[in-house]
């Protein structure tokens, strides 16, 4: 018996489809006799079939802004106060009236410590508010009458058909009727503004001026200045123990700075604390804290008079962790005195890695330090002795590094003391005691040291590096160019905040009617709101 012709199997759907050529081979087609679920076979269709998505929004409508920004304009603690109750009096000290101070301790506790600062900022706010309001109004003035409507029969009455020929077979042209007049000018209105809020506006202007005074100061209060001698500055860096502070205290003590009643004051509290030989350190360590540890934290601050200039000296803290302090008073120093403790044992631990030697280089060069006296130290010590020998290996190691962090042979002068004893630092080194040293003391270093030129006629400049408010705000910097004089009206970089000078304090802590071009000085300003102006 013939056999039929051969079929596909059962489990084929399309097996029942003539003359198709289509043998499926995917494993996901169902299998006889199981019902197929369309959502785990295809998932792509479960999506067309599902819930259609929501149409995205844009956001709010202008209106709805407008709504919202009027219903928080309506919660404000201004809403109802006029810009001028927020003008404070500028009479040079600008105090609030009662009726402000109720206002900002009603509303603005946090402000109640300085409140013409909020004051400020809420006359800016009202002020706004007011301008946009008056604007408002006067567009709704403008556009009160709305688009004219007319009627169809009117606008034709304004046009005539050319019955000419005019367009060669063309279709009448419609033109206006008064062609041949002249066309009458349009007439604009003119917005006037009203007088009296104009008025009212320049009163406000006026109160926020700085008004000018003149600065009355009694003469006999003033200290004349002294122009024979150029004003300059230095810094004292290096390692902790290097000697420092004693070399600063030895210098006021034999420059005369220092009066022997105090020399004795600090003897015996040297003594009394079992440290005989700080007591020169304490000229310059005058905080309890670093008179009772021996190391100094804060910058230090004393002034001498040479043959021709007036020295600013600065005792910089060696310890790493006052680094900050000793860019303050690099920053401010035309020359640095590298300190170097010749003692065995102290050069290695200062120049090596952990040593603060290096780094106090290289932020003095940073900052601006062109000229470096390298002070060898403590020469007299038991391990040296005044030693030649360790003298030439100080140099040899120290030459190199000076070279390459920018310090050539001709910006850095060479000279050993004893800051204990005073050995060399005024009076030159007995030859029985150092026969191989034939240079100059550390002050005829200082006084033959060659200045910058400055300009004292150009325009002023003082870079801040401190300030504090006392009746005023009182900013401290070195007058790198111009001179700055009692009644100037400068203005402060980068904010062009204006302010005046009412007084002016040189290095001395004198007060002074003006001063020149490298000087540290100490001015008080007015007119400023806040130090954080500065």
């Amino acid at each position: 018996m013939e056999t039929p012709a051969q079929q596909e199997p059962a489990s084929n759907p399309f097996a029942a489809m003539s003359g198709s050529t289509f043998k499926p081979t995917s494993t996901e087609f169902v299998p006889a006799g199981v019902m197929a679920k369309t959502d785990e076979q295809f998932p792509d269709l479960a999506d067309a079939f599902s819930a259609p998505k929501k149409k995205k929004t844009l956001g709010p409508t202008k209106a709805e802004l407008a709504k919202k920004k009027e219903e928080e304009n309506a919660n404000l603690p201004t809403k109802g106060k006029p810009s001028t109750f927020f003008v404070v009096a500028n009479d040079g000290v600008r105090t609030p009236t009662s009726d402000q101070m109720v206002f900002i301790y009603s509303n603005y506790p946090a402000y109640g410590q300085n409140p013409t600062e909020m004051l400020d900022w809420l006359y800016g706010q009202a002020f706004a508010m007011e301008e946009a309001e008056r604007v408002k109004v006067e567009q709704e003035q403008v556009y009160s009458k709305g688009p004219t409507t007319r009627s169809k029969k009117a606008r034709d009455d304004e046009y005539e058909f050319d019955t000419e020929d005019s367009n060669f077979g063309g279709l009448p042209q419609k033109q206006k009727k008064n062609r041949g007049q002249q066309q009458q000018p349009v007439e604009r209105k003119v917005i006037k503004k009203d007088p009296a809020k104009a008025a009212k506006a320049a009163e406000v202007i006026k109160a926020k001026k700085i008004q000018d005074i003149v600065v009355k100061v009694d003469e006999s209060e003033l200290v004349p200045v002294d122009e024979t001698r150029q004003p300059c500055s230095l810094v004292f860096i290096g390692h902790v123990d290097a000697g420092k502070s004693t070399i600063s205290g030895n210098l006021m003590y034999l420059m005369g700075v220092v009066d022997p009643r105090t020399i004795e004051k600090y003897k015996k509290e040297a003594k009394d604390k079992g440290r005989d030989s700080w007591w020169l350190a304490y000229v310059m360590d005058v905080n309890e804290d670093e008179k009772a540890k021996g190391k100094t934290v804060e910058i230090g601050r004393a002034t001498f008079d040479t043959k021709t200039k007036q020295y600013t000296v600065f005792d910089a803290p060696g310890h790493k962790n006052y680094v900050p302090n000793m860019i303050m008073g690099a920053a401010l120093a035309d020359f640095g005195g590298l300190v170097i403790s010749a003692r065995k044992g102290e050069y290695e631990s200062g120049f090596e890695k952990d040593g603060q030697t290096r780094e106090h280089v290289q932020l003095a060069k940073s900052l601006g330090v062109k000229k470096l006296v390298v002070v060898v130290n403590k020469m007299d010590d038991n391990s040296c002795n005044w030693s030649e020998t360790r003298w030439n290996e100080i140099r040899a190691g120290l030459t190199p590094f000076l070279k390459n962090s920018g310090y050539g042979e001709e910006d850095v002068v060479w000279v050993p003391i004893s800051g204990l004893n005073g050995q060399n630092i005024i009076e030159s080194v007995p030859n029985t005691t150092c026969a191989w040293y034939k240079g100059p003391t550390l002050i005829e270093i200082l006084d033959n040291l060659p200045l910058e030129e400055r300009n004292p006629n150009g325009p002023l400049r003082i870079p801040v590096l401190d300030k504090m408010r006392d009746q005023g705000i009182i900013a401290h910097g070195k007058i790198e160019s111009g001179t700055v004089r009692l009644g100037d009206k400068l203005a402060l970089a980068p904010s062009n905040v204006p302010t005046q000078v009412v007084g002016i304090m040189d290095g001395k802590n004198q007060s002074v009617a003006y001063a020149r071009p490298g000087e540290n000085v100490q001015v008080k300003l007015i007119h400023l709101d806040d130090e954080n102006q500065i």
